[in-house]
């Protein structure tokens, strides 16, 4: 069991750990998610290596849905190899600040229909 802190149970984070693992564990094997996609709660949550995204940056997550129409093809292309990218998926480049303007500078060309 957890400790009672604030009026919440705070579970141990070895405990936590076992949860994540067998959620994802359960939605990969039901074929539900991928796990080259699950670095998409980077995007969702903002952060990347633990930095938060300064005033007026682009949520790329937000982009990509907003180009590309739906939140499940958008989640779907952010695993999916991009010539573009030289056929990298948008989700393993976006951790450094170069990959991230590759992935926006992309779907900006989808918005303008350039490619």
């Amino acid at each position: 069991m957890g400790k009672l802190i604030d009026k919440k149970i705070v579970r141990p984070r070895k405990t936590r750990a076992k949860v994540k693992g067998r959620i994802v564990d359960s939605l990969t094997s039901a074929g539900t998610i991928r796990k080259d996609v699950l670095g998409v709660k980077t995007i969702v949550t903002g952060t990347v290596r633990g930095r938060t995204p300064r005033a007026g940056e682009p949520d790329i997550l937000d982009r990509a849905i907003e180009v590309i129409g739906t939140a499940d093809d958008a989640m779907r292309w952010m695993g999916t190899p991009i010539r573009a990218l030289d056929y990298a998926t948008p989700i393993s480049v976006i951790h450094t600040a170069k990959g991230r303007e590759s992935v926006l500078a992309v779907l900006t060309n989808l918005d303008h229909g350039v490619l």
